[in-house]
């Protein structure tokens, strides 16, 4: 008989693990049974049958899908159904808890609060933080100032020159302490002079009023009323002519006066 396919053989009816296969090798032959060695390969090398691979196979392949178990079975989910599946959420933007970029666990981004996100708990700057403030007068320490706001702030700040006020010479002489600025106030007196009380001083500011004597010996006197100067106790002696005296004051704000400190005469 010519040698047969298996399913030639229609005449004999279903398999049923009792066929006797006849094995050849070189000179020899044997017998061998289905349900013997032959049933033991062919078991290890082909996925036996089942219902759940049948139904796997039986599910849609749609672009998209999901192959899920499910507690009725295996099932195709996509979309909304495959995300909630996933943990992932209904809509189409996913919600994480945290999240890490580039490595395990040095780059996590995470939500700090609505709109607001932190990395490493450091949260990140927001357009709220900053601040649009030229004189900077809310001396915040929780906002960031805006590029111009330094610009006019720095801008506007005095430059070196204007710590230094020269004051013109007259029977009365006053001149603007700038709110802190002004440290040097400088007189060349042609006369005796009683210097009255700076305008716009500042709390704890520290100025040196440098005064001259020009054609002759001349005497400084200081204003006493309120905003001027306190002496504290001490004589004011006369400047000789074309030498210079220094006179350190420190302004009380509680008290609206500028206090002596220190007399420096010229030797």
């Amino acid at each position: 008989m010519a040698d047969k396919e298996i399913d030639d053989l229609t005449e004999a009816g279903a398999l049923d693990g009792n066929e006797v296969f006849h094995v050849k090798q070189g000179a020899n032959s044997r017998k061998v049974s289905l349900s013997g060695r032959l049933k033991t390969w062919l078991d290890g090398i082909y996925q036996v049958a089942s219902a759940a691979l049948s139904t796997i196979a039986g599910l849609s392949s749609a672009d998209g899908n999901f192959i899920v178990g499910s507690a009725t079975g295996w099932v195709a989910e996509s979309g909304a159904t495959a995300r909630t599946s996933l943990g992932l959420g209904t809509g189409n933007t996913p919600q994480f808890t945290g999240l890490n970029i580039g490595h395990a666990s040095d780059t996590t981004v995470t939500r700090a609060s609505a709109g607001r996100l932190a990395v490493e708990g450091d949260m990140l700057l927001d357009v709220t933080d900053l601040i649009d403030e030229d004189d900077m007068a809310s001396n915040s320490a929780n906002h960031a100032p805006t590029q111009q706001s330094v610009n006019v702030f720095v801008k506007s700040r005095p430059a070196a020159s204007d710590r230094l006020v020269t004051i013109s010479d007259s029977a009365s002489p006053s001149f603007n302490a700038q709110s802190g600025i002004t440290q040097v106030a400088r007189l060349t007196a042609t006369a005796n002079r009683t210097l009255a009380a700076p305008t716009n001083p500042s709390d704890g500011q520290k100025l040196i009023i440098e005064h001259t004597a020009s054609g002759g010996a001349r005497t400084i006197g200081f204003a006493t009323s309120a905003g001027a100067f306190d002496l504290r106790g001490k004589t004011i002696e006369a400047t000789p002519s074309g030498e210079t005296d220094y006179f350190g004051f420190v302004y009380n704000a509680a008290a609206d006066r500028w206090r002596l400190l220190a007399v420096d005469k010229q030797a």
